[in-house]
């Protein structure tokens, strides 16, 4: 049986002992509840049985009390080793961190002179000395929509033939020079485009390993949850993550984030858990231990309220077993008053010895609600003696109870109301008190009577 179990069942057997003791003063006191006494008896003695039995169980040495203080110290380790798992794997998951870069930012360089490219433009030095041999009003650059083709023929047949030559191998010379430039640059830009294509694969490459590391801690990470989740419901304890969504929907969400903002807010609330579980884990083993300690205080005292009461029970079960058979061996069963006083007398007093112990209030409660109603009995019985001396003063000794006569007033009065004589039987608290009923009237009236065993 589990503690909880066994913590519950001791809690209802203390519940329904407390309730008994409600009956068992009303049934000593209520006629109509004078034949269910013995049964009220029985089961309060079995209930303080199984209290001394389920204390004695929380109590042993290999005890439902120390497993669950192991387990829970058990748990306290799970927690502070997941805990610890967390941190490291939270802090690593930090350091695998990718900013996305934005457009607009501005790009720093790595200043590396190596990596200076220098760009000649040697072609413009020919092409200069072009232009000022030919002047620059004589080429396309002063060419408007309204010159006239003629006046260029006329300014080209000024020049001789060897400067026209010469001017025509310069921009030979710039063209050639212009073209290897471009080449060069051309080839440049390739390479440049080459190594971006290169770069932007090697990028896609390495974010896909770095996005599969991050996978892998958070694949551990929800495996971490998933194991604080189960040892939460272990403890008793409800995390709000567990309250605001499932565990699988939250799981989900932070894959799909690309931020950090879900990470975050399950870091705050992880902390939080942290500290509220591992004191709730806390406040149970103080609690158990101090139960396992109260229990053992316990144990003593609830073997001695269960023998008091066997005690009480067994001597007032001999006093109604006395009176019974005074009932059947007493000629036309009437006994005296005095004699039934006495009896009773010597029973109170037995039970004032037993309410000197000081081993529990219920007991206490218990004895004296038999008590009283003992005393009732006799206050009772001397006043039906002073009533029957009075009336036969002459008379010596004084005339014994008639119990059949009792039988008839009884059945002539309501159940509820005392009758007028004699009040013994039938009196509020007779009954019980003594274990005598109509029922054991009339059978001890037809010779039938039986001992009554409680």
């Amino acid at each position: 049986m589990e503690l909880n179990q066994v913590l519950e069942k001791k809690e209802e057997i203390s519940q329904y002992l407390s309730n008994l003791v409600g009956l068992h003063e009303k049934a000593l006191s209520d006629v109509n509840s004078a034949s269910q006494v013995t049964s009220i008896r029985k089961d309060i003695a079995i209930c303080l049985n199984d209290l001394c039995r389920i204390n004695d169980l929380l109590v042993s040495h290999d005890g439902l009390l120390r497993r669950e203080i192991e387990s829970l110290f058990r748990d306290k380790e799970d927690l502070l080793d997941l805990n610890e798992r967390e941190q490291l794997l939270c802090k690593e998951r930090k350091s695998w961190h990718i900013e996305r870069a934005v457009d607009t930012a501005q790009v720093d360089y790595i200043i590396d002179k190596n990596a200076i490219i220098s760009i000649s433009s040697h072609y413009r030095t020919s092409l200069n000395k072009y232009i000022e041999s030919v002047g620059a009003e004589n080429t396309i650059l002063s060419y408007t929509d309204d010159v006239d083709p003629r006046t260029e023929e006329t300014q080209n047949t000024g020049s001789s033939a060897d400067q026209m030559m010469y001017n025509y191998k310069l921009l030979q010379l710039s063209h050639k020079q212009a073209r290897s430039e471009i080449m060069k640059l051309e080839n440049l830009l390739r390479d440049f485009k080459k190594d971006d294509k290169f770069i932007e694969e090697e990028l896609k490459k390495q974010s896909g390993r770095i996005r599969s590391k991050i996978s892998s801690i958070d694949l551990h990470l929800s495996k971490i949850e998933e194991s604080k989740i189960r040892l939460m419901k272990r403890i008793g304890f409800e995390s709000p993550l567990t309250q605001e969504k499932s565990l699988s929907e939250k799981l989900f969400n932070l894959r799909l984030s690309d931020t950090d903002e879900n990470h975050s807010e399950r870091e705050i609330i992880s902390r939080k858990n942290f500290v509220h579980m591992k004191d709730l884990i806390e406040l149970k083993i103080d609690n158990l231990q101090d139960q396992l300690t109260k229990n053992k205080n316990e144990s003593s005292a609830l073997v001695a309220q269960r023998d008091l009461w066997l005690d009480c029970q067994g001597r007032v079960g001999d006093l109604e077993n006395k009176l019974i058979t005074k009932l059947q061996n007493s000629s036309n069963s009437n006994i005296s008053p005095n004699e039934m006083t006495e009896m009773i007398k010597s029973t109170i007093q037995y039970l004032n010895c037993l309410l000197e112990s000081p081993d529990g209030k219920l007991t206490t409660t218990l004895i004296t609600n038999e008590r009283d109603v003992l005393l009732k009995a006799c206050e009772e019985l001397n006043s039906e003696n002073a009533t029957t001396t009075h009336g036969n003063r002459g008379a010596t000794p004084p005339k014994p109870i008639d119990m059949y006569e009792t039988h008839k007033d009884s059945n002539a009065s309501s159940s509820l109301k005392q009758p007028a004589s004699p009040p013994f039987l039938v009196a509020s608290k007779s009954p019980p008190k003594i274990g005598i009923s109509e029922s054991i009237i009339k059978a001890s009236k037809n010779g039938s009577i039986s001992k009554k065993v409680d």
